[in-house]
């Protein structure tokens, strides 16, 4: 993948998404949620709720890339990252929808239970414009990656070892010895002795550049090098595998029971 693609693939999918919030934005407009089809004309009601979508979507989205790290940091699910985000991201929001919409309140700031009210209003229709964001970006990531995909040389006593092809994509000064990669969003980091590097490669197609190597997938987010394990702990009834360049992988409870003999051992 070329640099040039690498640096257009962000900026493809962030205007995907907001074509995706603008469109949700007219819908409101055209529906008039909230008595604003009665208030205020169709030109009027575009401004509001196209502003307001457009402007939410500015706070939604970092909020929820940062929920998503965090997710991944303890081991939950990228939605569950999303939905936190959500639910703290709507308060400011609210202030503004508020102030947004100063022609049809009764003061300029809001009384607890008026901001109470209309937090729940910008809650549901956040939770609607990050769900449409969310599918675009599932649709964008493409199908996700086999269960447990292992890879293994199988070379004659006397061949040499098959270089991976993964490794012809890094830095020289990251060397050979792979360790593990890790998806990040659209990306995947590969995880060498050496230290690490961002590639925009799909996961599966990144394992599939792993031959030559003994490995598994064993969370939807990591693969890791067999030769790599140092250890495995179980902690609150979750395994964790331990790495010599010191990282702590989470092996997925789906996919534990077809995990290879070698990890379980």
């Amino acid at each position: 993948m070329t640099a040039v693609a690498a640096a257009d693939m962000p900026a493809r999918r962030t205007i995907l998404e907001a074509t995706a919030a603008l469109c949700l934005g007219l819908l409101l407009a055209a529906v008039g949620p909230y008595g604003t089809f009665g208030q205020a004309p169709l030109s009027e009601r575009l401004v509001y709720w196209i502003g307001v979508v457009l402007i939410a979507f500015v706070v939604y989205r970092p909020a929820c890339s940062v929920g998503e790290r965090l997710a991944r940091s303890v081991q939950l699910a990228p939605a569950s990252g999303w939905a936190a985000a959500v639910v703290l991201a709507s308060f400011p929001i609210t202030l503004f929808v508020w102030l947004a919409s100063f022609r049809h309140t009764p003061s300029l700031w809001p009384s607890f239970s008026e901001y109470v009210q209309f937090y729940w209003s910008v809650i549901l229709i956040g939770a609607g414009l990050m769900l449409v964001v969310w599918l675009v970006r599932q649709s964008i990531a493409g199908p996700p990656a086999a269960p447990v995909e292992l890879t293994a040389a199988a070379p004659s006593a006397a061949a040499a070892p098959l270089r991976p092809q993964l490794l012809d994509r890094l830095p020289p000064q990251l060397g050979d010895e792979l360790i593990a990669l890790e998806t990040e969003d659209h990306y995947v980091r590969v995880h060498t002795g050496r230290g690490n590097d961002l590639l925009l490669i799909r996961m599966r197609d990144a394992v599939a550049e792993t031959a030559g190597i003994e490995g598994a997938q064993v969370h939807r987010c990591w693969w890791i090098a067999r030769a790599a394990v140092t250890g495995i702990e179980r902690r609150d009834r979750r395994l964790t595998i331990k790495l010599s360049n010191g990282l702590e992988v989470p092996i997925s409870r789906e996919r534990n029971g077809a995990l290879p003999a070698w990890l379980k051992g």
